[in-house]
């Protein structure tokens, strides 16, 4: 079974004149993995940042 993937089209977002961009295929495996990296990052991010508002608030 092939594996799936995502085309990406570059033309759409910073067209070239001089040659029409190739699409970019990626594996939706990556996708997959960059989605749970940047959640895990944002969460940890709200984390330390609900942390020292807490710390914060409680010295005054």
């Amino acid at each position: 079974m092939p594996t799936p993937t995502v085309v990406v089209n570059l033309n759409k977002w910073f067209p070239l004149r001089w040659r029409a961009a190739k699409p970019i295929v990626v594996p939706v495996e990556a996708g997959i993995t960059m989605r749970q990296v940047l959640t895990s990052f944002l969460a940890l991010h709200w984390t330390i940042a609900f942390a020292l508002l807490a710390v914060l608030c409680i010295d005054g």
